[in-house]
C-alpha cells in the first residue's frame, strides 16, 4: 500500500493518523515517505490537523519530521494561529521553539496574539509574549483593524 494515497475527501494516511493520535503509525509512514506537509481537502496540513486538535505529542513528532512551521492552509492560517485560537499553550510554545514566527497569523491579517487574546487564553498571550510577540501590532480583517488589547477587551 502506498503512503500517498488520499481518502475519498482527500485527506492523506498521515493526516489521519495525526487525526487519530496513532504516533507508531505516524512515525511508520513518515519514514516510508509519507508527505508531512501535504495538505488535505480543506487546506490543513498534518501539522495544523494538530494543533487544531490540541495534541503535542504529535505536533512535536511532526515539527521534529520538519514539519514546514509557517505553512499556510486554504483559509490562510499559520499552524500557530490555529494553536493560538484553540487555547493550546504548551502546541504554541513547540511551534515558537520550532522556529514559527510569532507575529504572522496567516494572510488574513490576524496576529496569534491578538486571536487568543480575542478567545480569552491568557496563557497563550504570555507564551507569545515570552517569545516577543509584537504587543502594538494589529489584526485587520478587511473589515476592523484592532490591536490585541482591543481584542481582549
Amino acid at each position: 500500500m502506498s503512503v500517498k494515497l488520499r481518502d475519498p475527501e482527500g485527506a492523506t494516511l498521515l493526516q489521519k493518523a495525526t487525526h487519530s493520535g496513532r504516533i507508531t503509525v505516524l512515525k511508520l509512514i513518515i519514514e516510508k515517505g509519507g508527505n508531512i506537509n501535504a495538505k488535505g481537502s480543506y487546506g490543513y496540513t498534518p501539522l495544523h490537523e494538530a494543533c487544531y486538535l490540541g495534541n503535542p505529542d504529535v505536533c512535536d513528532l511532526l515539527l521534529n519530521a520538519k514539519a514546514n512551521v509557517d505553512a499556510l492552509s486554504k483559509n490562510g492560517s499559520t499552524p500557530l494561529l490555529v494553536a493560538s485560537r484553540e487555547g493550546h499553550t504548551p502546541i504554541c510554545d513547540s511551534l515558537l521553539r520550532h522556529g514559527a514566527d510569532a507575529d504572522d497569523g496567516g494572510d488574513k491579517g490576524w496576529t496569534p496574539l491578538s486571536v487568543a487574546a480575542g478567545e480569552g487564553h491568557a496563557d497563550v498571550c504570555a507564551t507569545l509574549l515570552k517569545y516577543n510577540a509584537n504587543v502594538q501590532g494589529f489584526s485587520f480583517d478587511g473589515r476592523f483593524e484592532r490591536s490585541a488589547l482591543q481584542e481582549a477587551a
